[in-house]
């Protein structure tokens, strides 16, 4: 078969629009398939494997579990081929494996993170995670259920046959495909907006709360008793998912490695010490690196110029630091 029409076969396998017809002939090409490479070139073969990984898994059961002993040693050779059907969003992107059985996994976003985490869920849905916030995902057969602490931003895909459930706190929100965002902090009020689409938000005893259309907000009191609905600018809500940073007595060091990369440049430190510091804030996104640089100065009691093109960073230390 074409690496072109195999690479169109496998992308769409992959995000479940493949026709009956399309299915069958990937299998045959799996059932057929040799040991010879085709290189397709891609910067990080560990996101390769994994999603290999999903591919043969999918692929093992349409054609049969007796393959099964036959996948370590087809990975290798099956990666380069699925590296351009993967999604690539942003720094970070986890992937998950899916199987016929109930699956049950964990991602957590640390708290002393700088940025937000980016997850791809098995039925190709996006979460983008906050700094400290969790998400314990479970597939079944009929519903795809999260499992949610702390704010996350959701761009579900539509799936009609599987509801999608985000339980946080003592509410659950459905949807079919849409995206919104919830925060669910401990000891405070769980808040849902929608962006697009339409999203019905209940409680633990399942009665329906509220049915949200774009630019709409709930929020469920930890009383359990008020409920308030209000419409809002969903634009400045989510501003965070691309623009947020915040952090926790992070290293100096792990600050300007996260600088580097947002705003295309290159800060270095003329005296190593100054990597140990420990600092803790927050950036709304919108600040030039300029103004990024002359905060982070005066918290360490620093100074930094320009040399160049590279930013060089010089200070004597600082008092809190590891």
């Amino acid at each position: 078969m074409e690496s072109n029409k195999l690479h169109t076969l496998i992308e769409k396998f992959l995000s479940d629009t493949a026709s009956a017809e399309e299915i069958q002939e990937l299998n045959q090409w799996y059932r057929d398939k040799n040991d010879h490479d085709v290189l397709w070139k891609h910067d990080t073969p560990n996101e390769e494997e994994i999603v290999s990984q999903r591919l043969l898994t999918k692929l093992e059961l349409h054609v049969g579990k007796e393959q099964a002993i036959i996948r370590k040693h087809r990975i290798r050779h099956i990666s380069r081929l699925v590296a351009a059907a993967c999604i690539i969003i942003g720094s970070f992107v986890i992937y998950f494996v899916n199987d016929a059985n109930e699956i049950t996994d964990t991602v957590l976003a640390p708290a002393d993170n700088i940025e937000n985490r980016y997850v791809l869920l098995p039925d190709s849905s996006k979460v983008i995670l906050r700094p400290g916030a969790e998400i314990k995902y479970r597939y079944t057969e009929g519903k795809r259920e999260v499992f949610l602490t702390g704010e996350a931003f959701f761009e579900v895909s539509h799936n009609k046959l599987k509801p999608f459930l985000v339980h946080a706190g003592d509410i659950t929100t459905r949807v079919l495909g849409t995206s919104f965002n919830i925060e669910a902090y401990a000891e405070k009020n769980v808040v849902v907006s929608v962006t697009t689409g339409k999203v019905a938000v209940n409680d633990n005893k399942e009665k329906t709360l509220a049915v949200l259309l774009p630019n709409q907000q709930l929020q469920y009191k930890q009383d359990h008793i008020n409920v308030l609905l209000k419409d809002v600018e969903i634009s400045k809500l989510t501003s965070w998912v691309n623009t947020d940073m915040q952090f926790s007595d992070i290293t100096f060091g792990k600050l300007v490695t996260s600088l580097n990369r947002r705003y295309s440049t290159k800060i270095e430190f003329e005296n190593e010490d100054l990597k140990n510091c420990l600092i803790t804030g927050r950036f709304d996104g919108t600040e030039s690196l300029e103004n990024v640089l002359d905060i982070l100065t005066k918290m360490t009691g620093g100074n930094y110029k320009w040399k160049d093109k590279k930013v060089l960073l010089s200070g004597n230390g600082c008092a809190k630091k590891i």
